[in-house]
């Protein structure tokens, strides 16, 4: 068992390595709906507008990630994620915590890419494994593992939208045949994979 900073990464090789891979969350996956590229900081992120699985439809951003000086991952993000923090910490003060979904996952965290960097370590052991990726916000590491020669990559994650941003990242980064998400909590998840 890996720990990174912000995502927990665990890892077997699998029996069946022609396992067929869930792609629900990909099937409702459309075309953006607009497209506009944006420049910030030497930086061309692109900004669209994708459809989500309840009808809703939500402005994201690229954003290319370095995990070493000349490998970086493409994943998306919410454009504003602002005003859905600032619901989350409305509720807080309303109603529990468990009645209200985590929305940091809706844009990169730091400790993303210091777990994608750990994962180099180990490229030996992730080629040709199942790894589960446990917290994966849009996508960094899920896609960093599937890079290192993965066979399939469970990326998990509690919030719908953070999943759909996984999703869109890997089909664009033409990953989406090696990652799946599932929105399991940690032990439905190492089920889901047959460890347990």
């Amino acid at each position: 068992l890996m720990f990174g900073t912000l995502a927990f990464c665990l890892w077997c090789t699998t029996s069946n390595r022609n396992q067929s891979i869930k792609t629900s969350q990909l099937s409702s996956i459309k075309e953006p709906l607009s497209s506009e590229t944006l420049v910030f900081h030497d930086d061309e992120r692109v900004r669209q507008t994708t459809t989500l699985e309840n009808g809703m439809e939500l402005e994201i951003i690229s954003r290319s990630v370095p995990i070493t000086d000349d490998w970086t991952v493409k994943v998306w993000e919410m454009f504003k994620p602002s005003s859905e923090v600032e619901k989350y910490w409305q509720h807080l003060t309303v109603i529990a915590l468990s009645d209200t979904l985590d929305p940091f996952g809706l844009v990169t965290w730091p400790g993303s890419v210091i777990a994608a960097q750990e994962m180099l370590r180990y490229r030996d052991s992730i080629q040709g494994s199942t790894v589960l990726v446990l917290g994966a916000g849009p996508g960094v590491e899920a896609q960093a593992i599937a890079a290192l020669g993965a066979s399939k990559v469970v990326a998990t994650d509690i919030h719908p939208t953070t999943l759909h941003l996984v999703d869109y990242g890997a089909k664009e980064a033409g990953l989406d045949s090696i990652i799946e998400t599932q929105g399991k909590l940690f032990f439905s998840a190492i089920e889901s994979i047959g460890l347990c």
